[in-house]
């Protein structure tokens, strides 16, 4: 079980992000959380500033496992577009919980930022 009244977070390495769109960070999440009241965030830091990407548990469980998209083994992906931002930013997963129920905790893996270049059309000409 976490800590009550804990606000911690794992935080990545400052990542050049780029110009362009179809920027996005994904992970594997498993949480036992007292959600609402104690959740996670997924956050961006761009210029210093820390802004909110996504947050978990939804009103669908207090455990990943009770979730539809869970895996076998409870896990969930989350994805969240970052196309907006360029430059240097770095990532956290930041856990908030308040005095009361304390569960098993969170749980990341496979954090990935990644692009989706769009595919250049080329032309092509065909002489029979």
């Amino acid at each position: 079980a976490y800590s009550a009244s804990l606000n911690d977070s794992l935080e990545t390495p400052t990542i050049d992000l780029g110009e362009g769109s179809e920027k996005y960070v994904s992970a594997m999440i498993w949480f036992g959380i007292d959600g609402p009241a104690d959740y996670a965030a997924l956050e961006i830091n761009i210029s210093g500033e820390w802004k909110t990407l996504e947050t978990f548990p939804e009103d669908n469980g207090d455990y990943s496992e009770e979730y539809q998209d869970a895996d076998d083994n409870g896990w969930l992906y989350i994805e969240s577009d970052v196309s907006e931002y360029e430059g240097d930013a770095s990532f956290r997963v930041r856990f908030v919980s308040d005095t009361y129920t304390q569960y098993d905790g969170l749980y990341v893996d496979d954090f990935i930022y990644f692009r989706k270049d769009p595919l250049v059309e080329r032309a092509f000409e065909s002489k029979f």
